[in-house]
């Protein structure tokens, strides 16, 4: 019988995306994929995770590979980087639901000494009933070693423990020792379906859906969701004038309500449960029809909503008898691109648009074929 629930952090519980971390600091793309490559992606990294360096050390290191002119940049990184770690409700939701059943909540994370500076901000951890971090072990995960010194830390029977991880060799590992698992990807309702099948009686009450946007009220919903999104996320890749010249134009209640009535656009506002996450926006064009607008809230981001928005819009395709959707994206949006490929779009061209005021958008234009 399961009697406790361990949960990883990064990506299970709160964000964490170095993408976003060093965009805020250094404009040009080539230095942000430098210095995430050299920051976040070599072995300090993990030997800061695991206790055997400090961040000093840490910081030396990996200047020692990198022009003088970012070590400055390097260090403000490694001050404030913690502070990307945004919480995800719905995790904090189900936490709290799995307390309420009975059950006991631990953290097991790759983490570095830095965890013990902000755990306390986190408000959701003060319903665990013990944290492990690999950095107070001198372990980390896939290591055996981890797990077993869990079950000794808080003795535990791993027969009664169910681990959530976002890497599938750490659940396997965790297998190896006795301790089942789910490999968390970001979707929550096939986590609770995971759960469930456990003989865990979460409730499976997390939909997503869409209402189709006819009324002033929900376009100044739209325009209130483009201000925080595009705030949110692409101030760091074009910068504030350029966001906020972009939101006045096109994503303003006047210029989305001319859209709507005159342009041929059409906006859906994308629900989870009972509240607004994010909007789409499109536009039939011939015999496709193009993706203008796909927003989501940062806290909701990577959590299959994305996919599912693709999928409806994907039947409407469908119904219409269309050949194919077509969409522009910010060229250095690296995460955004990644996740349009998996769910089938392919880059067909570049694209560079004069939008006025001096800006361009400098984008890839990608497609996926309907079959």
């Amino acid at each position: 019988m399961l009697k406790n629930i361990i949960f990883d952090m990064g990506n299970v519980l709160l964000s964490w995306d170095p993408d976003q971390i060093v965009s805020s600091y250094l404009p040009e793309p080539e230095q942000q994929q430098l210095v995430k490559k050299e920051l976040f992606g070599e072995s300090e990294w993990r030997a800061l995770d695991k206790g055997e360096i400090t961040e000093q050390v840490l910081i030396e290191q990996v200047c020692k590979r990198l022009p003088n002119e970012l070590h400055e940049k390097v260090v403000e990184i490694m001050d404030h980087w913690h502070e990307y770690l945004t919480p995800f409700e719905e995790s904090d939701e189900l936490i709290q639901e799995l307390k309420q059943l009975g059950y006991q909540i631990y953290l097991l994370s790759n983490a570095s000494q830095r965890f013990h500076q902000y755990e306390k901000e986190i408000t959701v951890f003060s319903l665990f009933d013990g944290k492990l971090i690999s950095a107070d072990v001198h372990l980390t995960k896939p290591e055996k070693g981890i797990y077993q010194c869990l079950f000794d830390t808080f003795s535990l029977n791993p027969e009664e423990c169910f681990f959530i991880d976002d890497m599938q060799e750490n659940i396997d590992a965790a297998k190896e020792v006795g301790m089942d698992g789910y490999c968390y990807d970001g979707n929550m309702e096939k986590l609770r379906k995971a759960l469930t099948k456990k003989g865990i009686a979460v409730q499976n009450k997390h939909a997503c859906w869409w209402v189709s946007v006819t009324e002033d009220n929900q376009i100044e919903t739209l325009a209130s969701l483009a201000k925080e999104i595009w705030n949110q996320h692409f101030v760091p890749l074009i910068g504030q004038k350029q966001v906020d010249y972009m939101l006045n134009r096109f994503q303003s209640h006047p210029a989305m309500k001319q859209q709507i009535d005159q342009e041929g656009y059409e906006y859906f506002l994308i629900g989870y449960n009972d509240k607004y996450v994010g909007y789409t926006g499109i536009k039939q064009e011939d015999n496709r029809l193009f993706l203008s607008k796909l927003y989501l809230k940062k806290c909701y981001r990577n959590r299959g909503l994305a996919r599912k928005t693709i999928t409806f819009l994907t039947d409407i395709c469908y119904q219409r008898n269309l050949s194919s959707i077509c969409l522009t994206v910010n060229r250095y949006n690296h995460n955004t691109i990644a996740a349009y490929e998996a769910c089938g779009f392919t880059k067909i061209k570049e694209q560079v648009t004069d939008i006025g005021d001096g800006f361009v958008m400098d984008d890839f234009v990608m497609e996926k074929i309907i079959k």
